[in-house]
């Protein structure tokens, strides 16, 4: 192989390279608006504990389930919209 197709094979390589590391603007527009919609529903639900008298346990309890439920549907979406 001559110099200017590895340097071309080079180039082509370090432009995948940067390419594969771009960011989806749907992606990164999902993802926004899952975590505005869980800090939403957070907000919410802490108020509903709240009103209906469960105290710091009723909270604290809320918020242990509602963080693992959280976390399971962040991966669900990023499973499904994984690249590939």
């Amino acid at each position: 192989m001559n110099d200017d197709r590895v340097s071309w094979a080079s180039d082509r390589e370090i432009f995948e390279a940067i390419v594969s590391q771009l960011e989806d603007p749907d992606v990164a527009r999902l993802r926004r608006a899952f975590r505005v919609l869980a800090a939403l529903f957070f907000l919410l639900g802490a108020l509903a504990v709240v009103v209906a008298g469960l105290g710091w346990p009723g909270l604290a309890g809320f918020s242990s389930t509602f963080g693992a439920s959280a976390a399971i549907a962040r991966r669900r979406v990023r499973r499904r919209h994984a690249p590939g």
